[in-house]
């Protein structure tokens, strides 16, 4: 009799651990409402949403006078814009950005872009690409590529490729972002003199003629970072 009254106590003891246990993990997950209204919960994890990575500039060029290749201008660097005649800015060129819409929550989102880099080689005449030595013009590629390529790299094959290249962007709230995701600056150093470049050839020949590099994003997708943060 003893033993069966230890074990209904037992069982009983169990059990209103039990109702305990559950009855406060309903407590602290449950919602109260008061009077006739209801109350929602929803938890949500971030979402991509729409993103949308689109081209602002894709061309970008240069053009250098007989006076900008005088000895007085030695060690003048020029810039290219996308008009060709701004040739003292040497701020960077958005070339690229992204667009984000119905992003849930903060987060980071992994996108990546396929860029092209295309050097015009036209008419010789004309076209300073043909005259350009190692050194002597460079494009610098910040955001989604970061690299800085010798424009005279670019005459044999005129094109450079970067897949996939890697951006995160981040959302500190939920609801749309628009950034920048590539910006360029093509730049031109005058020397003046061929022994300063090494015997690599008189500038001189790049007068009157135009330098054209077309930056162009031809692919770009956006995920939820593996993090989620």
């Amino acid at each position: 009799m003893e033993k069966k009254n230890t074990l209904l106590l037992t069982v009983i003891a169990v059990a209103t651990l039990l109702v305990a246990v559950v009855g406060a993990t309903f407590a602290y997950f449950s919602l109260s409402t008061g009077g006739d209204s209801s109350t929602t919960a929803t938890i949500s994890t971030p979402k991509v949403g729409t993103a949308l990575i689109t081209a602002k500039a894709d061309a970008l060029q240069l053009s250098l006078t007989a006076q900008d290749m005088d000895k007085t201008n030695a060690g003048t660097t020029y810039y290219a814009s996308v008009s060709g005649t701004d040739k003292k800015n040497s701020t960077a060129i958005p070339i690229a950005q992204v667009a984000l819409s119905n992003a849930q929550d903060t987060a980071k989102y992994s996108c990546t872009t396929t860029v092209t880099v295309t050097a015009d080689n036209a008419d010789e005449d004309t076209n300073m690409l043909s005259s350009l030595q190692q050194g002597w013009a460079k494009l610098t590629l910040s955001g989604s590529v970061n690299e800085e390529i010798d424009i005279a790299n670019l005459k044999t094959d005129n094109t450079k490729t970067f897949e996939n290249a890697p951006y995160t962007l981040e959302v500190s709230s939920a609801g749309s972002v628009t950034k920048d995701i590539l910006s360029a600056v093509l730049s031109f150093k005058n020397t003046a003199d061929a022994e300063e470049m090494a015997g690599s050839g008189n500038q001189n020949a790049v007068a009157g003629k135009t330098l054209k590099v077309k930056v162009q994003v031809k692919e770009g997708t956006c995920t939820l970072a593996a993090d989620g943060e």
